[in-house]
């Protein structure tokens, strides 16, 4: 306790132990035990340094949580200046060693929060459709962005009121006033709101991944993890064709929509084969695909990159709508996957892969308004959107189908939704629904050629790896999932391919033999996958 003690002031000698400390304190948990158990100097209180003690630290994220608790009574233009005098009286707490072990969140949650605050002082707003369009894809998805990043900061149950109450209040009256003005906007130019890029075409040495519900802050992400020395990603937007739902939306961005047409009412917003009148499924949609020469890629596969490719990915929308809110905590690996695949659609000698998806969502901790639709008024109904009998009335906005403009669709106000409870959900007129992602991705110009795998040979539970193209510096490692460092199933660190362009990786636990796992190609940072290649563990079938 003594020791505790004096290394918790710092002084002397003392100070080099710190740091020490300091460089990995998740590495020291007795440690940090023990500091947990010294009570702070009374001095300290007097201006002294704060930083060493658990206890301080853990006083002050009380403080901040007991604050944005409150917030969720306030007004926005009365929580602005709550976040702003939070943030200056607790910023300086996020350089302490705590936040290491995830003890200061409140104070990191703050960081977002105080950003956001001095962005949902407006609405966006403009005068056209478009306008506001490219508005949304030049700064507005910044605020959704943020959104995510102060919610991924609810580790415990403990974080989850606070951090709720302060978004919901900073974040619900922006969101719901930017949708009103599109709607506005929409009601009085029936004809705008229209895709613009134009279909999606499948070329020799294309492949087209879709990815279900890339919104488009997201996508923002997944350009910065693929910009890089070998690669060049350009990111477009579009509007999604209305409703923002996958059955209406993924055809439309697929290379055989021109074969597709609308149904009727009923259909759930789903299209149909122009040739025959039958429902378009995944096995015909795929069927469809092979008829015009255009190779399904299923799973890690890359097939013939001299050819034509569509291949699926991402598991985005499906986990949104099982998780609500959670779905922020998920973002950073559904990011690291997909470019983990797109890096290795390159390696494998396509010259393009295109990104592309069918819409966006909107998230709201706590659940969207509720608004009434009677069941006996509608087809089908969904959270965000419901397709009007034909003899139904509504003073709800009317839309026509983007398949059928015959079938009248019913879309709430705002955020509301006609389902109670939901906080994650898409299908309405928002920006975050219909602004949609198209990202092109090319080695870059100039760029040698990218560093692929070439073999993988297993003698007992050691296996060699050769790589083609290796330049220096070139790191390979062992993992469980692709875009997870935290899966490796080796020991120690990547390790670095010789000169000779292989390198030898050891699994140390035989309960490991038979097993699948991935052997990873990573940038000499280890910030990026280059290629990946599915392996067993031993070598066996």
């Amino acid at each position: 306790m003594t020791a505790a003690k004096l290394l918790a002031e710092r002084k002397g000698d003392w100070a080099k132990v710190w740091t020490r400390f300091a460089d990995a304190p998740q590495r020291y948990f007795g440690v940090v035990n023990l500091l947990e158990r010294v009570d702070s100097p009374k001095q300290l209180e007097l201006g002294a340094d704060l930083a060493s003690w658990p206890k301080v630290n853990d006083k002050l994220e009380t403080e901040i949580a007991d604050v944005l608790k409150t917030l969720g009574k306030l007004r926005p233009d009365e929580a602005v200046p709550r976040v702003k005098e939070l943030e200056g009286k607790y910023g300086h707490q996020r350089n302490w060693v705590w936040r290491e072990i995830g003890r200061s969140q409140f104070a990191v949650a703050l960081e977002y929060l105080n950003e956001l605050a001095s962005l949902v002082e407006k609405p966006l707003a403009a005068g056209s459709i478009d306008d506001l369009g490219e508005l949304y894809a030049t700064t507005g998805w910044k605020v959704d962005a943020l959104v995510l990043k102060a919610l991924d900061c609810c580790k415990t149950v403990e974080h989850e009121e606070p951090i709720h109450s302060s978004v919901r209040t900073l974040y619900l009256t922006w969101l719901d006033q930017s949708a009103r003005n599109l709607q506005s906007l929409k009601k009085n130019n029936s004809t705008g709101m229209r895709p613009r890029l134009g279909t999606v075409e499948a070329n020799e040495g294309r492949v087209i991944i879709f990815a279900d519900g890339l919104r488009y802050d997201v996508a923002q992400l997944l350009v910065e993890s693929l910009q890089s020395g070998e690669l060049d990603a350009q990111l477009k937007w579009d509007w999604v064709p209305f409703p923002a739902v996958t059955a209406t939306a993924k055809p439309f961005v697929s290379p055989i929509a021109g074969l597709l047409k609308g149904g009727e009412a009923a259909d759930e917003f789903t299209t149909t084969i122009s040739a025959s009148g039958q429902r378009l499924t995944h096995d015909r949609f795929k069927s469809l695909l092979d008829g015009n020469g255009i190779q399904y890629l299923d799973g890690l596969s890359v097939g013939d990159p001299t050819g034509k490719g569509w291949t699926e990915a991402g598991t985005l929308d499906k986990r949104g709508h099982d998780v609500g809110w959670k779905v922020a905590k998920i973002v950073n690996a559904e990011v690291n996957d997909l470019g983990a695949r797109v890096r290795s659609l390159i390696a494998a000698g396509w010259k393009e892969v295109l990104v592309v998806t069918d819409h966006g969502w909107l998230l709201m901790p706590g659940g969207f308004p509720k608004i009434e639709l009677p069941k006996f008024l509608v087809d089908s109904r969904w959270g965000r959107c419901a397709a009007m009998k034909d003899t139904s009335k509504t003073d709800l906005s009317l839309v026509g189908w983007h398949w059928n403009p015959a079938v009248s669709i019913a879309s709430p106000p705002g955020i509301g939704c006609f389902k109670a409870g939901k906080e994650y959900d898409h299908g309405g007129i928002s920006l975050q629904e219909l602004v949609v992602p198209r990202i092109a991705v090319r080695p870059a110009a100039g760029a040698t050629e990218i560093a692929k795998i070439s073999g993988v040979k297993w003698v007992g539970l050691r296996c060699r790896v050769t790589v083609e193209g290796a330049v220096p510096g070139l790191k390979v490692d062992l993992r469980g999932r692709v875009a997870e460092a935290k899966s490796k199933i080796e020991g120690g660190k990547p390790k670095e391919i010789s000169e000779d362009g292989t390198v030898s990786l050891a699994v140390e636990s035989p309960d490991d033999e038979g097993t699948a796992a991935h052997v990873v190609l990573l940038t000499n940072d280890e910030a990026s996958v280059l290629d990946s290649q599915l392996t067993t563990i031993g070598g066996g079938a």
